[in-house]
């Protein structure tokens, strides 16, 4: 368990520190909701769209950053609230829907009557008070969330629309994977979790692991050869991270999981920020917010692909100022990496395979966005590797749509050969 508990006093006279990782955290949050909000209702054909939204381990709302002078750093219920108005003026200026509608519920969750006390207040200093008169909007439960899950999965059903939660627990055992699997069977739901991968580790090392560690996490069968790789070695935090996912696709049920390392020092994570959903348009949209928040140089690992991306704190990179900027390395990188990945399968595919299928079937493997696809093949359009068809003819547009199917050049003919028996 994180021995290190937050507190907040009901009056807010108290108020805990922010953490480099929870900042990362809180960032990734605001950018991938009003990312998330926005396509899920600009692409809506209606114009009302509904959404519940559970922060399930909420805290008091404010923190005091010390990198600021202890200026206040809005918690997630804020940033979640004003992330959620702010998409919504999105839509409606750049969607062309200016009487959009979108019917948001908010649930927040903290065990400790006072945290919630301290939310309430801060909400009302935060111009946000008209949320605490509005029982309809917003609901505060003062418990564990596990004795909730069953609450809001039916609230969720009842309301019907989509549903997000954000899961940022003080411990490993705060969560079940039960409550992932039933949460991901709602399927129009997402879960951005926080995994405490430092504390699941430390007690894999143990000889005898808890009940509540078995039965929480449901991790027999799982991490099992941990203990075979040595210390710090790269191969084992390849292990683990491959395994964490695993879990979570096999015992979570989620068809789409990609995590996010937040690492205490260069090698070792101490938390897997891991987003879950049931499709993959979801998976493909948070890759674009985790590439704005990865100081992670891909280059610089010892094997690219060890931790995907990731978020060092900024005491790493005081003392390593060469790879502050590394976005251009790490696409790059990828481009690279992606290349000598997707050109086997295409070339596996002598009638060619779609976008879609290729970056579907191969995006839990690798931190590209579908950009970085695009550019990957285009860049062997230009090298006279590739063609793109487009409704059967070839094309050179540049930005490919997700039916555009790509073929290895040589094929052509046979493609159109195959083609040509198929409509006899």
């Amino acid at each position: 368990m994180n021995n290190k508990k937050l507190y907040w006093s009901a009056d807010g006279s108290e108020l805990p520190e922010i953490e480099p990782h929870t900042k990362a955290k809180h960032g990734i949050l605001e950018k991938y909701l009003e990312r998330y909000l926005v396509t899920l209702c600009g692409n809506n054909i209606g114009k009302r769209k509904t959404i519940t939204i559970i922060d399930g381990f909420c805290g008091g709302g404010m923190y005091l950053d010390p990198d600021d002078n202890n200026a206040l750093w809005a918690g997630s219920p804020i940033r979640i609230i004003k992330t959620v108005d702010k998409a919504l003026d999105i839509v409606r200026r750049k969607k062309a829907k200016p009487d959009y509608q979108l019917d948001t519920r908010f649930v927040f969750i903290d065990n400790n009557k006072r945290h919630i006390n301290c939310l309430k207040m801060q909400l009302e200093q935060s111009g946000l008070g008209h949320y605490l008169k509005a029982p309809d909007k917003c609901k505060f439960i003062v418990g564990e969330f596990e004795d909730y899950v069953d609450e809001c999965i039916n609230e969720v059903r009842q309301r019907r629309g989509s549903s997000f939660f954000f899961l940022d627990p003080n411990g490993w055992s705060d969560v079940s994977m039960d409550s992932i699997r039933r949460i991901i069977s709602l399927r129009k739901s997402e879960i951005l979790y926080t995994y405490m991968i430092e504390d699941v580790i430390r007690f894999l090392s143990e000889k005898h692991k808890t009940k509540a560690y078995k039965n929480v996490l449901e991790v027999e069968g799982y991490y099992e050869l941990v203990n075979l790789y040595s210390s710090g070695s790269s191969a084992k935090h390849r292990y683990i991270k491959d395994e964490t996912l695993r879990l979570f696709r096999e015992r979570g049920q989620a068809p789409c999981v990609y995590s996010f390392a937040l690492l205490k020092n260069q090698t070792q994570p101490k938390y897997y920020l891991i987003h879950l959903a049931s499709n993959p348009p979801a998976q493909r949209e948070i890759k674009y917010t985790l590439w704005e928040h990865n100081t992670i140089d891909l280059v610089y690992q010892f094997e690219y692909g060890i931790y995907g991306l990731g978020f060092r704190t900024p005491d790493y990179y005081e003392q390593n100022q060469s790879v502050i900027n590394i976005t251009k390395e790490n696409e790059a990188k990828c481009i690279n990496n992606l290349n000598d990945d997707l050109m086997p399968i295409i070339y596996n595919h002598p009638d060619g395979i779609s976008l879609d299928e290729i970056h579907t079937s191969t995006m839990q493997k690798n931190p590209a966005t579908l950009d970085h696809y695009i550019q990957c093949i285009n860049e062997q359009v230009d090298e006279q590797e590739l063609e793109v068809f487009r409704d059967g003819k070839i094309t050179t547009a540049k930005k490919l749509k997700p039916g555009d199917f790509i073929i290895r050049k040589k094929y052509k003919q046979l493609h159109f050969m195959n083609k040509f028996f198929r409509n006899m």
